[in-house]
């Protein structure tokens, strides 16, 4: 839990109010970081299956997954703010928390994706296959050898999924309608 550490000054810092009052800022409580924790957790969840799927199952698809995650980044989030709104429309997704979730979420996981992966890499495939030997499958490898050495770039990745979801002001404005709640 070392690596907590960091994480938790974040968020703590996010709670925190300070002395100045701003007219247009609510209070940060725990209801308004609901879609902030939901966004963080389905990225890392995503993002550690996603990785181990590509770097270690030996998919024949696994290189072109990759890089489309990386290209994905090419694409400025400014371009995609009015599709976004269509598509959140279309399914009545507009001004909730689950409209936002899945649109930071949509944004922020192949970052996460693209480095746990490149971290995973490093972790020896020798270990696995020991494991696999011993009669674990790919779930208790994933869980006892694979997670808790790259735990570290997992706390990186919930940082940079903080960061990364304070970046994307503009869609959930335009999701949330503009009104500011």
């Amino acid at each position: 839990w070392r690596y907590a550490l960091p994480v938790i000054l974040v968020f703590l810092s996010a709670m925190m109010v300070s002395e100045v009052k701003y007219p247009t800022f609510k209070k940060l409580d725990w209801r308004t970081q609901r879609p902030f924790v939901k966004t963080l957790v389905i990225v890392l969840v995503i993002a550690t299956f996603a990785s181990f799927a590509i770097g270690r199952l030996r998919l024949s698809f696994a290189p072109f997954v990759n890089n489309l995650a990386l290209t994905t980044y090419l694409i400025p989030a400014a371009f995609l703010a009015i599709p976004f709104y269509q598509v959140m429309g279309a399914y009545r997704l507009l001004d909730t928390q689950w409209g936002l979730v899945f649109a930071v979420v949509t944004f922020t996981t192949p970052y996460a994706i693209w480095v746990l992966r490149n971290y995973a890499d490093s972790v020896p495939v020798e270990l696995d296959e020991a494991a696999m030997v011993d009669g674990a499958g790919w779930w208790s490898s994933l869980r006892h050898i694979t997670l808790p050495m790259i735990t570290p770039v997992i706390f990186y990745n919930l940082i940079l999924g903080v960061a990364g979801s304070l970046q994307y002001f503009l869609v959930p404005q335009v999701l949330n309608g503009g009104n500011g709640n």
